[in-house]
């Protein structure tokens, strides 16, 4: 190859890699996703649901991801863009949620009729050296109709870190929520 050939292939790259190439971000969310990690990051503490219910500890959950989304949703886009796949990225959300109603001392079972269901709703991320994340999940618990949006909002350096703090951040304001906790303690 002559040097104006190589030239043109290394400016091509270039650009593509300052510019127009989106990243799909999916699969490094996993390493991202571990309670402790994230508890300590986002400077959040368990929060025990199993006392104070009427039946006897709590109720056994089952979190189920409902997003079936698979095409690349843009998450942030500058000079690089970064995508996720939304049923990827819920899969992970519910099986983290579970995680998160285990520390709160909450049984958990795929076998439970008793399912919470999560979408996720946006996901957006904004910056230029750090970036600040915004985190919307939907969660439903059918048994008693109730549906809400729960938010994260949390800033750092690096893409995949920011979108976990903010989606810990979403999860433990669903675990405060006063409806979701009477309803797990059977109120």
């Amino acid at each position: 190859m002559n040097r104006i050939g190589i030239l043109v292939t290394s400016i091509v790259l270039l650009t593509c890699f300052l510019t127009s190439c989106a990243h799909n971000v999916t699969s490094k969310l996993p390493r991202v996703f571990e309670r402790e990690y994230l508890n300590q990051q986002t400077s959040t503490q368990p929060i025990d649901l199993s006392s104070g219910g009427e039946c006897p500890g709590t109720r056994t959950m089952n979190v189920v991801s409902k997003d079936t989304r698979t095409d690349p949703y843009e998450v942030y886009s500058s000079s690089r863009s970064y995508t996720i796949t939304p049923s990827e990225y819920t899969r992970l959300v519910a099986r983290y949620m579970e995680e998160k109603l285990r520390e709160s001392n909450v049984q958990v079972d795929e076998e439970s009729g008793t399912e919470i269901h999560v979408w996720m709703e946006e996901v957006y991320a904004s910056g230029a050296w750090t970036f600040g994340c915004d985190v919307r999940l939907k969660v439903t618990i059918p048994e008693i109709g109730y549906t809400r949006v729960y938010a994260g909002h949390e800033g750092g350096a690096i893409i995949m870190n920011v979108v976990g703090y903010a989606t810990n951040l979403a999860v433990v304001e669903f675990l405060k929520d006063p409806e979701v906790q009477k309803y797990i303690q059977c109120r």
